[in-house]
């Protein structure tokens, strides 16, 4: 067992010189499949079941990948993936996470008792697949153990309808806790909400873990059953951090339509019930049911920094006040809310010391943003307009070297998740090109200028925020000055943020441009 509160100062230290740097290293737009599977490799169809995986779980005499083929993987009543080993990585063998699904019973189908892949052992990798109508939870990390269950990585998980929590990281019956994990590349959602009748959950719940990073992944309709509004009940936060976990990063997340955001602590724990950690670069749009943005609770040392929330008409059935962002608990101390943009306003309640507050816009409203207001299936845009009045008005945070794009602002900070303005420049040092968009914003006509000193293949692409991409140009070129023009009306194209990408002899640099 370990003793939790050994050093907390250096552990803080620490975290942030890792956060800073983990930010450099994220997997920003999710683009790049997860490394190929080494040492034993399991290959399965959806004809080997849910028994034919346990199987290879249970007898893996060491590292182990499991690729699925694509298909369904029914799960019977009264069973589970449990992985019962250490370094077992379940993954498709396709890479797209749509054709590989794990299906479950039906939420609250066996009284909530009953999980889609519950890891009891570390250094374990699910990814690039689907788990839904789960009776509980389709992950469950850390039950009844008696092992550390370490270095768990969730990647390009599709969670669709649990009965509880969709991601839990317990800590154990006997005392053990999950740390360092990481959760990415994800998709957390209820297709409407719970059932009837039901209102606990949480996207991800974690409970005693140090150091555990949650980023760019997108939570939707994180959300109690209708009937539980009228009762004033609703789900818990879309991420939960609490029961003395510590230092963790939560960043380029989008957390849409749900109860409640980003929680340091529970106000129904002993504190301090989170320590440290970092909340940064999130984009947050709730609806007519949120009740907060993001929230620390018996939880000192937090750092809330750029985030955007926008949250309009807010919790029509229930008492609370209306918050963007809330503090509370005597605990929660030497806080620093920074840089932040929100509709509504910073609630400081339940003995809580004063936060430091810096440069942040409350009570903003809707014309700061490209699309604050789109629904299913479409994503709301929270990238911010050329007349946005956060623009330029923020202040550097060491912590914060990056925006929700993962661009790095080389001008005066914005205020929010979303750096407006990035100059445009690849520099390789034998090889230094300069890249130059204009107009930006355009409402049809793009010219795209670079210089090369000499003959290169050059490939331009536009993504959207989804990443999914149209590519402009793929050709060599002679060294000069060259101009790419193109008609963003040709290609049928929305209003709103989309990425040009310019790939040279290995080298790429992303610029954000809006089409109004």
């Amino acid at each position: 067992m370990k003793t939790r509160k050994i050093l907390l100062v250096i552990f803080f230290v620490i975290f942030l010189i890792i956060a800073i740097t983990e930010s450099s290293n994220a997997q920003c737009n999710c683009g790049t499949a997860l490394p190929a599977g080494t040492a034993t490799i399991v290959n399965l169809s959806p004809s080997s079941g849910i028994s034919g995986i346990n199987t290879a779980i249970s007898g893996a005499s060491g590292p182990t990948t499991i690729y699925l083929a694509d298909g369904t993987y029914t799960i019977p009543a009264g069973t589970y993936i449990l992985v019962s080993k250490p370094d077992i990585t379940i993954r498709s063998l396709s890479g797209n996470r749509d054709m590989v699904i794990i299906n479950g019973t039906g939420m609250q189908s066996q009284s909530g008792d009953y999980h889609g892949i519950q890891i009891a052992r570390g250094n374990c990798t699910i990814a690039d697949l689907t788990i839904k109508n789960i009776d509980c939870h389709p992950i469950q990390v850390n039950f009844n153990t008696t092992f550390d269950i370490d270095n768990v990585l969730i990647h390009n998980v599709h969670i669709i309808d649990g009965g509880q929590q969709l991601i839990k990281i317990n800590v154990s019956g006997t005392g053990m806790f999950s740390d360092y994990g990481v959760i990415e590349c994800s998709l957390l959602e209820y297709t409407t909400s719970l059932p009837t009748g039901y209102w606990y959950t949480n996207g991800v719940d974690l409970q005693g873990g140090t150091g555990w990073i949650i980023r760019d992944n997108v939570f939707r309709r994180i959300k109690a059953a209708m009937d539980q509004y009228t009762l004033g009940n609703s789900a818990g936060p879309s991420i939960l951090c609490f029961k003395q976990s510590m230092n963790t990063l939560v960043e380029r997340n989008t957390i849409l339509d749900s109860d409640e955001g980003i929680f340091f602590g529970n106000w129904g724990d002993t504190g301090p019930s989170h320590t440290g950690g970092i909340i940064r670069n999130n984009f947050i749009r709730g609806d007519i049911y949120t009740r907060a943005g993001i929230g620390v609770s018996r939880s000192p040392n937090a750092l809330i920094v750029n985030n955007t929330i926008y949250s309009p008409g807010s919790n029509a059935y229930q008492s609370q006040s209306l918050t963007s962002i809330e503090i509370t608990g005597m605990e929660s101390n030497s806080c620093v809310i920074q840089n932040n943009i929100m509709n509504e306003y910073i609630n400081v309640t339940g003995s809580a010391p004063m936060p430091l507050q810096v440069t942040n816009i409350a009570t903003s409203g809707a014309t700061h943003y490209i699309n604050p207001g789109a629904v299913y299936p479409l994503y709301p845009d929270l990238h911010l307009l050329s007349s946005s009045t956060a623009i330029n008005a923020g202040t550097a945070h060491a912590s914060r070297t990056q925006d929700y794009d993962c661009q790095t602002p080389t001008a005066a900070l914005d205020i929010g998740a979303d750096e407006f303005s990035i100059t445009s420049n690849i520099n390789n040092n034998s090889n230094p090109i300069t890249m130059n968009i204009f107009p930006n914003p355009t409402s049809d006509e793009l010219n795209i200028s670079y210089s090369l000193n000499q003959s290169q293949n050059v490939l331009i692409e536009l993504l959207n925020v989804l990443g999914e991409k149209v590519i402009l140009l793929n050709q060599k070129q002679y060294a000069g000055e060259r101009m790419f023009n193109l008609h963003l009306s040709d290609l049928s194209l929305n209003s709103g943020v989309y990425f040009v990408r310019l790939s040279i002899e290995g080298n790429s640099y992303i610029q954000k441009i809006v089409k109004q």
